[in-house]
This record gives C-alpha cells, sequence and structure tokens, in this order.
C-alpha cells in the first residue's frame, strides 16, 4: 500500500503505486498517476490528467499539472506526461498542454528541476536535462537532450534548445540554440562550442574538435563579418557529409533560419 501522510488529501480515483510516498499537506488529484518509487517531500499539489515513471521526486510546494497560463485555452482536457528519475525541487510549475497541441506537455527521465522552474504548456523536454533555479520556459519549447539552462533564463515560446547545449545564466533566448553550443546574452547569440559540456558527456576529443571548427566557420569573427551565415552554412554542409555532429549541428541551423523567425516551430504559431 502507499504510504500516505494522514494530513495529505488523495483523492479516491488517484492511481498509486504501491511504494509510492505522499508526505503531509499533498494534494492527488482524481486523474493523476504515480509511477513505483515516486515521492512527494510536503505540500506538492498534483492535478489534472498527470502521469509520472517512476522513481521521481518532488520536492516541497512543487505543482504538477495545474491548467496553463494562456487565455486561450478552453477548459480541454489535456495531459501532462512524465517520465522516469526526475527531481523538481522546490516551488517547480508544469503545466498541462492547452487543446491546439496534438501531443501532451513531456517530460522525458532523468532530468534535474532547480527550485522555481517553471516549464509552460505544450512544452517537451528531453532526457538528462538540467533547469536551474529561476529558469522560465515559454510554451511550446522543445529541449533536447543533455541540454543545461542556467539560473534565471528566459526562453521564448516555440524555441527550439538543441542537445548539449549549455545556456548561460539571465539568458533572454528569443531565436532556437543550436546543439553542441554555448548561448548567452541579451537577446542570446551563440559564444561557442560547449566543448566541456560535451567532453563531460563522453565525446572523444576529435568529435569536440570538429564542433569547435564547426562553430568557427559559422560564428566567427570573419565569418560573420564577410557573409551571412547561409553561405558558410552550405560551405559546411558540404564538408560534413559522413560527420554526423557536424551535419546535426548543420540540419538544425537550416530548419531555424528558413523559418524568418530564427525559430523552427515559429510557423506553428497559426492558431485561431
Amino acid at each position: 500500500m502507499p504510504h500516505v501522510h494522514p494530513t495529505a488529501i488523495v483523492d479516491s480515483k488517484a492511481r498509486l503505486a504501491a511504494d509510492v510516498q505522499v508526505g503531509p499537506g499533498c494534494i492527488v488529484g482524481p486523474e493523476a498517476r504515480l509511477g513505483p518509487g515516486t515521492r512527494l517531500h510536503s505540500y506538492v499539489v498534483i492535478e489534472g490528467h498527470t502521469t509520472l515513471g517512476a522513481r521521481n521526486e518532488i520536492f516541497t510546494h512543487a505543482t504538477l499539472g495545474q491548467p496553463p497560463q494562456d487565455r486561450k485555452f478552453d477548459g480541454s482536457p489535456t495531459q501532462l506526461v512524465i517520465g522516469d528519475d526526475n527531481i523538481f525541487r522546490e516551488h517547480c510549475t508544469v503545466h498541462l498542454a492547452t487543446q491546439y497541441s496534438p501531443q501532451a506537455t513531456r517530460i522525458g527521465s532523468g532530468n534535474l528541476f532547480m527550485a522555481s522552474a517553471h516549464v509552460a504548456h505544450d512544452s517537451w523536454i528531453g532526457d538528462r536535462c538540467v533547469l536551474a533555479v529561476n529558469v522560465m520556459l515559454g510554451g511550446h519549447v522543445h529541449v533536447h537532450d543533455h541540454a543545461i539552462i542556467s539560473g534565471g533564463a528566459a526562453i521564448r515560446h516555440y524555441v527550439t534548445v538543441g542537445r548539449h547545449a549549455m545556456i548561460g545564466g539571465l539568458a533572454g533566448v528569443v531565436h532556437d540554440v543550436p546543439p553542441f553550443m554555448i548561448a548567452d546574452g541579451h537577446p542570446a547569440r551563440v559564444r561557442g562550442a560547449n566543448r566541456v559540456g560535451m567532453r563531460r558527456c563522453g565525446f572523444e576529443a576529435d568529435e569536440i574538435d570538429r564542433v569547435k571548427q564547426a562553430y568557427l566557420a559559422l560564428w566567427g569573427r570573419r565569418a560573420r563579418k564577410a557573409e551571412p551565415i547561409a553561405t558558410p552554412l552550405a560551405r559546411l554542409t558540404r564538408r560534413a557529409a559522413g560527420d554526423p555532429l557536424v551535419d546535426e549541428l548543420c540540419r538544425f541551423v537550416a530548419a531555424s533560419a528558413s523559418s524568418g523567425c530564427g525559430r523552427q516551430m515559429g510557423p506553428e504559431r497559426a492558431q485561431p
């Protein structure tokens, strides 16, 4: 049987695995589904059609599955789906999707959400990401695997953050952040290759060096002064044949540039 503190309120329709722990003052709504090993510390609120996988840990005053903060939301039944082994620290908020999304708000596995991080409606988070203190994601943001977003960064809606990217603290991100790159500033722009992050994730030295050379080709000082990014991108794409990392970078940059707003998901904004 789940261990539920006497002061917690768990709806009789909620489904809890046998070893779930629900701490004092928590509220679990009727459509919540909590997988094995999940622990709610204290005063956690889980509402809406929210599904958690195994071994998630949610700390004090975190809130999962509340309605989206979108004036166009019509109250349709939508979802929040969370994988395994995630940590949500104090005061985190993650919202349900809107009726415009064909999917749920989705979070993968092994992520760390530090205190007061916010994930808005229809956003997708991959695996092994870190959202530091007070990170703010707008609606429809996609964050790919192993991305790190530093404290206080604000991500505009419909932005895509590539895998193994890093965003600096207090950055204002209004355009897509390519994979393997570091972005920082107001507005944020690409500042260099994420060599330290790649090394920590097990990439080989020659792989990291090729990504660094790709950064220099696309955003280095001479490339920025001499020509728009489309020209070095075309050259690098031809050279990248057979190099999966550089090819991934080139395809990402081309998709972002083709949208006209620097956000490859920008055209999806056509909503009623």
